[in-house]
C-alpha cells in the first residue's frame, strides 16, 4: 500500500473557499466534487485519511448514532447546544429501532453528549448493558449562539445574508465573535484523542448531527468544507474502523458504512434541509460464484449466485420508494443481470391494472464501469486484503489503472443529470471497487482515500445533488445493507453451516476480521478456501489443501439429494411395477388365492400395527400410574428472619396449603423432621446472655398446633485471657479484617408425622426465641435457616426402591388386559367367519356329489334332491340369521326365525316344483 508522508491540516483561514473550492495545503486549489470540468490535481501532497489520530495498539471500532427526533426537530427550530428539547415518540421509536439493530453488537463503552435529546437515545440503545453512561461535553451540539431557538423563518428574517452564509459557506460563518463550524471541528479533534484511548475495542458514540459529521470528517483528515455533505439522519449509525500501522504512527481509518438509518435511505427528498431533484444511486451488484471463491466478487464474467440473486431483488425492492429513470451498469453479466432485476421491478410498479402500459426504464452499458482489466492482471494474494479497507492491499498500479478509469465514469454519470429543474434518478449498477472510486470522485479526494471507504456486494450509496450535476454532491449514506436483512442473511447462515467457522458478523471488529481472513474468509462474509499468506509474503497455498467455496458444496448437495430423492423413488415403484405385471400375467384360476393371501397379510399388518399400539399405550399408562403411586421425599430450606419486636422474637416458614389441605407441600403420612442453623456474631451482648431455649411448632392449615419441642442452647465464648492472647497473635488479619469470631448452631428441633386429615396439614412451621428461669436477654442471630425434611414411611419407601420393577409389572398387566379386550371383542367375529365359510365349504360338497350320484329321470333321486335343497337353504338363512345377531347385537328369537324360514323355503320349494 502506498503510503504518503503527512502534511500539515489546513489553516482555519483557508478552510471554506467559496464556490464549490475546497482548500489544500498549497496555494492551488481544484473544482469540488461533482464538478462537470474538472481540471488536474496538482502534484502537492496532502495528509493522509487520520494523519492527525493518535497511535493505537489494536484494532478499535467505532459506531457513531445520532439522537432520535426531538420536539425542536419537529418544530423546524434551530437547536444547537442548546437543552430545550426532548425526544419525541417517534424518537424514542427511531431509538428503540436502533437498539434492535444494534443488540448483537458487544461494546464496551458508551460515549455520550450531556444533552437530554442525546442522553435519552443513549440510554434506550444502551439499556441492559452494564457498564455506564460515559458523557462528554465536547460531543455536545454545534454552538450557534444567537441562532439557538429560532425558527428557521425567524433566522432568515432577522439576520439575513447572515443566515444566508450559515445555509452556503458554514465553514467561513461566524457570529457573536465565533466560528461555530471550526470550533466544532476543534472539539471533535479532541475527543477522538479521548474515545481512542479507551481500551475498548469496540465504542458506541450518541451524539448529535454537526458533531457527528464532523468525528466522521476528522477521522478521514477532512476539513471544515465538508459540513454537510456527509449527512446523519434521525438514530442513523456511521460505523469506522481503526487499524494500527505495524510501524507506529496514526492508524489507517476506514469508513465501513455512512448513516445507516431505521427508515429507508431512498424515502426521504431533502438533503441538508434542501430539497432535491437529482439523485445518483450506487448500486454494488450482488454476489457471484468468483467471490465466494476469491475475496473480490464478480472478477470476469461471472454470474450472480443464489445470493447475489436474492440481494439484487432485495435492491429492487428497496428501490420501489423512488421512480428510477435510467439504469447504467457495467457490462460484466453480474451487473447486467442486478440491472435488470431492478428495471423490471421498476416497470411493473406502476403497471397495477388490466389497461396500464408498463413504464419504460432507460438502460444503458457503461465500459468505464467494468473492472475486469485493472483486476486481473498482476495482483497480490487475496489473502492480504481484509474486510475493511480492502483495496489498500492492492498494487499501486492496479490502483492507478482502477483510478483514472473512475474519472471518465464519474463525468459519464453526471452528463446524464440534466441541467434543470426536472426531477431524474440514476442508478449505477457495478462492482464495490469502481464505486469506492466514484465517491471518492464525488468528494474531490485523492487516490490514496479509496481505501478509506467499504462497500459490500448488494449494498447501496446515496448521492443528492441540490444544486444540480454542476454543484456539490451529498453523500447521504453510504454501505446501506439494512434491506438485505431476512432471506440473504439466512442463505448467509446456510453456506457458513457448512464449514463451522465462526461467521462475520455485520458490525465485526478489524481484530476479528483479521481473525477470519487467516481461515479464508473474504469481506464480503463468504468463505473463500484460501488461507492468509505468511509474513515472508510468500504464499502457502501450495502447502494447504484448497477447498471449494460454499457455493460449489451447496450446488453438489442439492444435486445428490436429488438423486437421493429419484433413488428412493425408484427402488419403490419399480418393485411395485414387477408385482403387477407378474400378477396380470397369471391365470385367472389362481388369482382368488392370491386375493386370500393378500387379505390375510392385510389382517396380520393390521393386528400387528394395533398390538405395537397397545403396547405403546400400556407403556405410557404404566409410567403415569406408577408416577401417580410413588412418592419421593420433599426437602424444604428456608431462612428465617426474627421479628425483635416481639418479647419473644419468632420466625414462621409457610409450607402451603389452602383451607381444606389442598396444595400442601409436605405429603401425607410422611415423618417430618425439623433442624435449624444459627449463626451468633461475637458480641458483648451474646456474650452475656449465656442460655436460652429454641421453641419450635407445627400449626395445621386450621390454627391448630399439631405437634412443639423447646430445645435448650448455650452460648459458649473464650475468656477473656484466651482472647486476648489469641488478638495478639492475629492482630494483622484482625486489623485488616479478615477474620472474626462467630459461633454456629445445628440443633434437631421437631419431629412428628404429616396426617390425611386437613386439621393434620402442616400449614406454617413457626419458630421462637425464649428466655431461660433466669435470663431475660435473647441472644442476636446473624443468620438463621430452617430445614423441613420428610421421610417415607416403610411401604412407600418400598415402593419408590422398586418404582423402576413397578412401572414393567403395571405396563405388562395393562398390556395383558388390552389384548384380551381385544380378543373378546374381536372373537365373534372371526368365529362367526369361520364357521360360515365351513358351512359353504360343506353345503357345496354334499349338493355336488347328491345332484351327480343317480338318475335325473327317477322319481326317487327327485325326492333326494328336493329334501337336501330345502335343508340347505334352512341351514343358510339361520346361518345369516345368527350372523346378524352377533354383528348387530339385537335379540332376535332363533326358533321363530327358523320356523319362518323353513315354511318359505317349503313353500318356494312346492311353487318350484309346480311350475310348469
Amino acid at each position: 500500500m502506498l503510503q504518503l508522508a503527512p502534511t500539515p491540516r489546513p489553516s482555519p483561514a483557508a478552510a471554506a473557499p467559496p464556490a464549490r473550492r475546497r482548500p489544500r495545503p498549497s496555494t492551488s486549489a481544484c473544482v469540488c466534487c461533482s464538478s462537470v470540468h474538472e481540471p488536474e490535481r496538482s502534484p502537492s501532497p496532502r495528509p493522509r485519511p487520520g494523519a492527525s489520530l493518535p497511535p493505537l495498539r489494536e484494532a478499535k471500532r467505532v459506531v457513531l448514532v445520532r439522537h432520535g427526533q426531538s420536539t425542536w426537530n419537529a418544530e423546524g427550530r434551530i437547536q444547537g447546544s442548546s437543552d430545550l428539547s426532548a425526544l419525541t415518540p417517534k424518537g424514542e421509536s427511531q431509538a428503540e429501532t436502533s437498539r434492535q439493530m444494534l443488540l448483537s453488537d458487544s461494546f464496551d463503552a458508551c460515549f455520550t453528549s450531556p444533552l437530554a435529546r442525546s442522553r435519552r437515545t443513549a440510554e434506550i440503545i444502551w439499556q441492559g448493558r452494564d457498564d455506564d453512561l460515559i458523557p462528554d461535553s465536547d460531543l455536545r451540539e454545534i454552538d450557534l449562539y444567537s441562532f439557538q431557538g429560532l425558527l428557521k423563518h425567524e433566522g432568515k428574517e432577522r439576520y439575513g445574508l447572515l443566515y444566508r452564509q450559515w445555509q452556503k459557506n458554514a465553514a467561513n460563518f461566524s457570529i457573536d465573535g465565533h466560528y461555530p463550524v471550526q470550533e466544532l471541528w476543534g472539539r471533535a479533534q479532541s475527543c477522538w484523542e479521548r474515545i481512542l484511548a479507551h481500551q475498548g475495542k469496540s465504542v458506541l458514540v450518541v451524539a448529535h448531527n454537526a458533531v457527528n459529521q464532523a468525528l466522521v470528517a476528522t477521522s478521514l483528515g477532512l476539513g471544515a468544507e465538508y459540513f454537510r455533505i456527509l449527512l446523519q439522519s434521525n438514530c442513523g449509525a456511521s460505523v469506522l474502523d481503526f487499524t494500527p500501522q505495524t510501524s507506529g504512527g496514526p492508524p489507517n481509518v476506514c469508513l465501513n458504512r455512512l448513516n445507516q438509518t431505521p427508515n429507508s435511505p431512498v424515502s426521504g427528498g431533502s438533503s441538508a434541509g434542501r430539497k432535491t431533484s437529482k439523485r445518483i444511486i450506487l448500486a454494488c451488484q450482488g454476489a457471484t460464484q468468483s467471490s465466494s471463491e476469491i475475496s473480490l466478487g464478480g472478477m470476469g464474467y461471472a454470474p450472480l449466485n443464489m445470493l447475489g440473486t436474492i440481494q439484487s431483488q432485495k435492491t429492487a425492492e428497496l428501490l420501489l420508494d423512488l421512480k428510477v429513470n435510467s439504469i447504467i451498469c457495467s457490462p460484466q453479466v453480474a451487473a447486467v443481470d442486478t440491472a435488470t432485476v431492478i428495471c423490471e421491478v421498476q416497470e411493473a410498479a406502476d403497471c397495477l391494472g388490466a389497461d396500464c402500459v408498463p413504464r419504460y426504464v432507460e438502460t444503458k452499458r457503461l465500459m468505464e464501469l467494468e473492472i475486469e482489466d485493472a483486476f486481473q492482471a498482476k495482483q497480490k494474494s487475496f489473502g492480504e486484503i481484509v474486510q475493511s479497507g480492502w483495496l489498500g492491499g492492492m498494487e499501486y498500479k492496479l490502483l492507478e489503472r482502477l483510478w483514472s478509469q473512475s474519472k471518465d465514469a464519474w463525468q459519464a454519470l453526471l452528463n446524464e443529470l440534466p441541467d434543470d429543474t426536472s426531477e431524474r434518478v440514476l442508478v449505477a449498477v457495478g462492482h464495490p471497487a469502481i464505486h469506492l472510486a466514484l465517491i471518492c470522485r464525488c468528494l474531490d479526494l485523492p487516490m490514496e482515500y479509496m481505501s478509506s471507504f467499504h462497500l459490500d456486494d448488494g449494498s447501496i450509496s446515496v448521492i443528492d445533488f441540490p444544486d444540480g450535476p454542476i454543484g456539490r454532491g451529498i453523500i447521504r449514506c453510504t454501505n446501506y445493507t439494512a434491506h438485505l436483512v431476512g432471506k440473504a442473511k439466512e442463505l448467509h447462515v446456510l453456506l457458513h453451516a457448512l464449514h463451522p467457522v465462526e461467521p462475520l458478523m455485520e458490525y465485526s471488529t478489524p481484530h476479528q476480521v483479521s481473525r477470519y481472513q487467516q481461515h479464508g474468509y473474504s469481506g464480503d462474509g463468504l468463505y473463500t478456501g484460501r488461507p492468509r499468506s505468511s509474513a515472508s509474503g510468500e504464499s502457502d497455498d501450495d502447502a494447504l489443501l484448497f477447498l471449494a467455496a460454499p457455493a460449489g458444496w451447496l450446488i453438489r448437495l442439492l444435486a445428490f439429494l436429488g438423486e437421493l430423492v429419484a433413488s428412493a423413488i425408484l427402488s419403490l415403484v419399480f418393485p411395485v411395477a414387477a408385482l403387477v405385471g407378474a400378477l396380470r400375467a397369471l391365470p385367472a384360476a389362481v388369482a382368488p388365492s392370491l386375493r386370500r393371501a393378500a387379505r390375510g397379510l392385510l389382517a396380520a399388518a393390521c393386528t400387528f400395527v394395533a398390538l405395537v399400539a397397545a403396547l405403546l399405550v400400556s407403556v405410557l399408562l404404566g409410567f403415569v400410574l406408577v408416577r401417580h403411586w410413588v412418592e419421593d421425599p420433599v426437602t424444604v430450606r428456608q431462612q428465617l428472619f426474627f421479628d425483635y419486636t416481639e418479647a419473644q422474637p419468632s420466625a414462621a416458614v409457610v409450607l402451603g396449603g389452602g383451607a381444606r389441605g389442598a396444595g400442601a407441600v409436605l405429603p401425607a403420612g410422611h415423618s417430618v423432621r425439623v433442624s435449624m442453623a444459627l449463626l451468633f456474631p461475637d458480641s458483648y451482648h451474646n456474650r452475656e446472655v449465656g442460655m436460652f431455649q429454641i421453641k419450635a411448632e407445627a400449626v395445621s392449615v386450621t390454627g391448630i398446633t399439631m405437634a412443639s419441642a423447646t430445645q435448650p442452647y448455650m452460648l459458649r465464648y473464650k475468656s477473656t485471657h484466651v482472647r486476648l492472647a489469641q488478638s495478639a497473635l492475629l492482630c494483622v488479619p484482625l486489623t485488616l479484617g479478615i477474620r472474626s469470631e462467630t459461633q454456629a448452631a445445628s440443633l434437631k428441633v421437631l419431629q412428628y408425622r404429616e396426617g390425611h386429615g386437613r386439621h393434620r396439614r402442616t400449614g406454617v412451621i413457626r419458630v421462637l426465641l425464649q428466655p431461660r428461669a433466669a435470663t431475660v436477654q435473647l441472644p442476636q442471630v446473624y443468620r438463621a435457616e430452617v430445614v423441613v425434611q420428610t421421610a417415607l414411611p416403610w411401604s412407600k419407601s418400598l415402593a419408590r426402591g422398586l418404582k423402576w420393577t413397578l412401572c414393567v409389572w403395571v405396563s405388562s398387566s395393562v398390556y395383558v388386559a388390552l389384548i384380551v379386550l381385544a380378543v373378546c371383542w374381536a372373537r365373534p367375529l372371526v368365529v362367526s367367519a369361520r364357521n360360515r365359510r365351513l358351512s359353504e365349504i360343506q353345503a357345496d360338497g354334499k349338493m355336488a356329489s347328491g345332484l351327480g350320484s343317480g338318475d335325473i329321470g327317477e322319481s326317487s333321486s327327485k325326492e333326494v334332491s328336493e329334501d337336501f335343497a330345502v335343508k340347505w337353504r334352512e341351514r343358510r338363512s339361520k346361518r345369516k340369521a345368527q350372523f346378524r345377531t352377533r354383528l348387530h347385537g339385537g335379540s332376535m328369537d332363533l326358533e321363530s326365525t327358523e320356523g319362518s324360514t323353513s315354511s318359505v323355503a317349503v313353500v318356494e320349494t312346492s311353487e318350484a316344483m309346480n311350475d310348469p
